[in-house]
């Protein structure tokens, strides 16, 4: 008498707060030590911080950090000061996407990672408002998505950010939910980082 076993289908892995720093930082322009001001004018810091938002005060006191000082530029953070206020924000963002897409963690892991930046690029209340986007999305309809994004004001706000996502990352994803290895592979072009999937 043999007992058949319930063999349950693979899982696609959680990505890490680590793979979404590397996969966010690259389109904040990196880790910047020193306060800037952004495109729109906003003084900013490490890894896309908006230094004016409310409670960035207290967040930047809070990794021993003083705002007037760094917009002064009488002080800088540390690499370790920059990743513990991303990591803040970057939580946020995480708990923002799995409100946008509830079934976050079935899908693959450069389309998690999209999802989270576009919730760490644009806020909570923001990527709500993505309610064809996000449904599509969920239904793993990934090129239907695509092109939806394509006719937003985000895809022509945020620039090459955008392109890559949907160019680069859904369209390719939509072609197989068999992501070799979840490999993802970085190439410089004339215009910034670009982002490849490579699927089998």
């Amino acid at each position: 008498h043999t007992h058949k076993q319930n063999i349950q289908p693979k899982q696609n892995e959680i990505v890490s707060l680590q793979e979404v720093q590397d996969f966010i930082a690259p389109y904040e322009g990196g880790y910047v030590p020193k306060a800037y001001k952004d495109s729109k004018g906003i003084w900013t810091i490490g890894v896309g911080f908006n230094m004016e938002q409310p409670g960035a005060e207290q967040d930047l006191k809070a990794v021993g950090a003083n705002k007037e000082k760094l917009i002064n530029q009488e002080q800088s953070l540390s690499k370790e000061q920059m990743s513990k206020l991303f990591e803040k924000h970057a939580k946020i963002a995480i708990s923002n996407a799995h409100k946008w897409i509830p079934n976050l963690d079935s899908h693959p892991k450069e389309v998690q990672l999209i999802c989270i930046d576009m919730a760490y690029n644009m806020g909570g209340g923001t990527i709500m408002s993505f309610k064809n986007t996000g449904s599509l999305i969920s239904k793993k309809q990934y090129a239907t998505a695509a092109t939806h994004m394509k006719s937003s004001k985000w895809y022509g706000q945020v620039g090459n950010r955008s392109k890559h996502h949907v160019c680069k990352d859904l369209s390719k994803a939509s072609k197989s939910n068999r992501i070799y290895r979840n490999r993802l592979y970085y190439h410089k072009s004339g215009c910034g980082v670009r982002l490849r999937i490579i699927v089998k």
